[in-house]
Order: structure tokens, then C-alpha cells, then sequence
């Protein structure tokens, strides 16, 4: 056991150094900065600058850029930033991830009404096969948030039936709990 934490230990320095010889190597380097970013703690905002300059037309940086900017608590520049990011997404999948990010920016941003709007855009984009489960937990999280009665019992109601016949992870299982919809009572 022991040796297998020193193990996972050295593992996130030495992706952190790969990801830097990629990219002084002039591999991806806006993919290596983005991913340098993920796993630098004090140089994350400069390491995601560079991605988006490196690669414009690529939103990871913006993605980066705006997960800074929610951690600092500047969640209209993170939804700004990621709704360029959102516009950049080249693959379902991408487009999947960044609107689940700008949704949780919105609610962040005291803006639940918006966070639900573009999570149902999202629901009617999603192409066939797709999993909805994790989309519906956001969704359900936005409406929550708005704050009426009726829009609460609506998402209660869902919550309940999503927890029945949905296969939640465990990560879609902590978010739908959070919600308090499952609060009896």
C-alpha cells in the first residue's frame, strides 16, 4: 500500500514534466499547456493562456481560463469564457462537457434560468446513444435553483424517477443528492 501511494505520487509530476517536453518539442501545444495546466496548482492561468494562444481554435484554453476565473469567484467572466468555448467545440462529446461547464457557471452567476436553457438546447442536440443520465442531474441541479415551487416539485418528481430507472455514477449520484431533492419533506 505504501508503495503503491509514493507510486501515484510521482505519477502527476512526471505527466506534468511529459506534458512540458511535449510542448517545447512543438507537439499539440495547445493540448500539452491545457493539460499542463490541469496539473500545475500555482502556474494554471498562465499554462491555459498559452494553450488558447497556441491553438486559438481549440477551447480547451478557454475551458482552462474559465475554470480560473469560477474558482476566483468571477463566474460572468467564467461563463463568458466558456461560452467561447462552447462555440469552439469541434465533437458532440466536447460540446457535451463545455455546456455542462458553462451550465454550472451559470448557476454559479446566480443565473439558473440560463443554466436551464442552454442544458435543454443541449437535450435536443444530444445525438442517439448519448448518455442523458449526467445531463439530466445538471438540468434537474439548474431547476432546482430557480426557486418557485412548482419548478422544485417538477424536478423532485424527476429526481426520484431518474434515481429508480437511471445508472448513476457515483460522482451523477453525489450531485443529484446535493440538490436536496431527495429530501423527504
Amino acid at each position: 500500500l505504501v508503495d503503491d501511494l509514493d507510486r501515484s505520487d510521482l505519477l502527476g509530476p512526471r505527466a506534468l514534466r511529459e506534458h512540458w517536453q511535449a510542448m517545447e518539442a512543438g507537439e499539440a501545444p495547445g493540448l500539452h499547456a491545457y493539460l499542463s495546466g490541469r496539473l500545475s496548482s500555482g502556474e494554471s492561468e498562465r499554462r491555459f493562456l498559452q494553450a488558447q494562444r497556441a491553438e486559438p481554435r481549440n477551447p480547451w484554453g478557454l475551458h482552462g481560463l474559465a475554470f480560473v476565473a469560477a474558482e476566483r469567484g468571477s463566474y460572468g467572466r467564467a461563463v463568458e469564457l466558456e461560452r467561447q468555448a462552447v462555440d469552439l467545440a469541434r465533437e458532440p462529446e466536447e460540446r457535451i462537457l463545455l455546456t455542462l461547464a458553462l451550465a454550472r457557471y451559470l448557476r454559479g452567476a446566480d443565473a439558473p434560468g440560463g443554466a436551464v436553457r442552454v442544458l435543454r438546447n443541449l437535450w435536443q442536440e444530444l445525438p442517439p446513444g448519448a448518455d442523458r443520465d449526467g445531463l439530466e442531474v445538471e438540468l434537474l441541479r439548474a431547476e432546482a435553483g430557480l426557486g418557485t415551487d412548482e419548478a422544485r416539485d417538477r424536478a423532485r418528481v424527476r429526481a426520484e424517477r431518474l434515481l429508480r430507472t437511471g445508472e448513476l455514477n457515483g460522482s451523477e449520484l453525489a450531485s443529484l443528492a446535493e440538490t436536496g431533492l431527495l429530501d423527504s419533506g
